[in-house]
This record gives C-alpha cells, structure tokens and sequence, in this order.
C-alpha cells in the first residue's frame, strides 16, 4: 500500500545457546540488555561501582583510624567489642605484597574495560544489523 510498512509483529523464537561457563556470564547480560528480558544496567556504570566500593572503602578506613587514634589519645572511651571487632577484621585480611596487589587489581580492571569494550562493539552491531534490516 503505496510502499508503506503498516506494522511489524515480532515473535519469540526458543534457542539452546551452549557455552562454558566463562561465556555464558557475558551472553547472559547482553540477552538481558539487548532483549530487555531482566532489566540490566549499563556495563559503564561497572567502573563507577568500583570507584564507589574503593570510595565507600576508604572513607570507612579514614572513620576507623579517626577512632582508634582517639582511643590511643584518650580522647574516646575504648570499647572491647569494638576492638574484638576490629582485631577479627584486621587478621582476616590477606598479607599481599603491595606489587602483587596492583599486578592483579590492573589486571581486573583491564579484563573489565575489555567487556566494556567488546559490549560497546557488540551494542554497535545490533543496532547497525536493526537499522540494516529496517532499511529493507
């Protein structure tokens, strides 16, 4: 009718999709983005979580270190469960040396952009293929 699309109708086609469980991660958050199936968020905002948990990390170091000098200062009343609590936390922390730490923290962080980025390529794709197709 004069060359006019009146309308589209998309149905659901089931699909067995096998991977090891490294690639189904990945496979599963672009199938909840692109289908929009379980409400996913941006793999940007990933980097943001980290610099918000490294944030929310530090200013709880800063807030503890503030109350153990004012208890070695006497200027705050010391509270054993509070001490218990910090000496738990304190000794469930691994010893790593400071090289080792930063080798596997750049190595996370690189292995995290690279989702990023292979998930930007694969958003450019889909959107390209849709705009490919809806031209036909």
């Amino acid at each position: 009718e004069g060359g006019r699309t009146l309308g589209k109708c998309f149905n659901r086609a089931k699909c067995e999709i096998k991977t090891y469980e490294a690639q189904r991660i990945g496979v599963d958050f672009i199938t909840q983005n692109t289908i929009g199936q379980g409400g996913g968020e941006e793999l940007g905002s990933e980097l943001e979580k980290l610099e918000g948990a490294i944030l929310k990390l530090i200013d709880m170091t800063e807030t503890t270190i503030g109350h153990v000098d004012g208890v070695l200062a006497g200027k705050e009343k010391a509270d054993t469960k509070i001490g218990r609590a910090l000496a738990e936390s304190v000794s469930a922390v691994p010893v790593v040396d400071m090289s080792e730490f930063e080798g596997t923290f750049s190595k996370r962080v690189q292995d995290l952009l690279m989702v990023q980025y292979l998930a930007a390529i694969a958003r450019t794709q889909v959107t390209f293929w849709h705009r490919m197709h809806g031209m036909a």
